[in-house]
């Protein structure tokens, strides 16, 4: 009976114990950031006609509506006629639609659809 008795409060204090390890652990940790919290680049889709074009620097202006805007297009996809192209297909005065996000002073391709 005394050993059933001491067996018995013995699992009492480790339950409690780990009971009360377990909350202030849990009250000290942070959650990790979901995934809706971070923050993705804003892609924006515009069209114009390629106004010039250097293909050593994968680089090119575009005009819009007689703006002129710098694209970086080192890392798009060229899209021609619904079919995957070549950088090499872009030229000087096509018509085309840039899907795009902002890299500092200049925009980053990241597909270009050559406009038939």
């Amino acid at each position: 009976m005394k050993k059933a008795l001491i067996v018995t409060m013995s699992l009492m204090v480790c339950a409690a114990g780990f009971a009360l390890d377990t909350t202030t652990d849990s009250s000290t940790k942070k959650a990790p950031p979901s995934l809706t919290s971070l923050k993705l680049p804003k892609v924006v889709t515009t069209e114009g006609m390629i106004k010039s074009l250097d293909t050593a620097a994968s680089k090119l202006v575009l005009d819009v509506n007689g703006t002129d805007v710098n694209v970086s297009y080192k890392m798009a996809t060229v899209w021609a006629s619904g079919k995957k192209g070549k950088h090499e297909d872009l030229k000087e005065g096509q018509k085309v639609k840039i899907r795009h996000v902002a890299k500092g002073d200049m925009q980053e391709a990241r597909s270009i659809e050559i406009k038939a």
